[in-house]
């Protein structure tokens, strides 16, 4: 190989590591409010509406300590309203101080509880996007949805519902009610009921 030869592919070595090296990388923010930490790429606040924007692998985490509930949503765009501002405090910190929210992108939510039987149940679904409604406390679900609900106490296995909509209702501490459909009417569910312990006499 001439000298010219490899001076050129020591150039062109230089140079992609170059680039690589002047590649931006995007670090995650994280910013606490009213019980809720969110995760992202960029946070944008806006006061005056009592409004959160969070974009970029966003990511919204909540534990409710006396319920034992908690809640988390990933989405590549967050857009959360408060009922205070950020800043200021709240009488329901936590998921009860969402307003409302608007979630786009790949969206996943998970939501855990404990039952009246003292089991845990957790619920994840996903979808192409999904808005929340804090005043009914309800998740609405749109495009491609997929909800895994595992709770020990009804279901051997985690039970599996598929549809293009669905609406969550997170009003029960126990765990969610939840209703799935189809444009097409071929919504489907599969689930292992638990099988009863027979009765000792």
């Amino acid at each position: 190989m001439s000298r010219m030869n490899k001076f050129g592919y020591l150039m062109a070595a230089v140079i992609a590591l170059a680039a690589v090296v002047s590649t931006p990388v995007l670090a995650q923010s994280t910013y606490k409010v009213s019980g809720i930490t969110v995760a992202a790429s960029t946070i944008q606040l806006d006061a005056g509406a009592s409004k959160v924007i969070a974009g970029g692998k966003a990511h919204v985490k909540t534990i409710d300590k006396v319920t034992g509930t908690s809640f988390e949503a990933s989405a590549a765009k967050i857009v959360a309203s408060l009922f205070s501002a950020p800043g200021t405090k709240t009488k329901t910190p936590g998921l009860g101080a969402i307003k409302s929210a608007d979630l786009t992108g790949p969206v996943t939510i998970i939501y855990s509880a404990v039952d009246q039987s003292g089991s845990k149940t957790v619920t994840t679904a996903t979808a192409d996007s999904a808005t929340y409604d804090g005043i009914e406390r309800v998740a609405h679900l749109t495009g491609n949805v997929k909800i895994v609900s595992d709770n020990p106490a009804l279901f051997d296995e985690p039970a599996v519902m598929t549809g293009d909509v669905a609406t969550v209702d997170l009003k029960s501490a126990a765990g969610p009610a939840i209703k799935i459909e189809s444009t097409n009417g071929l919504s489907r569910i599969e689930a292992t009921p638990k099988k009863q312990e027979p009765q000792k006499k």
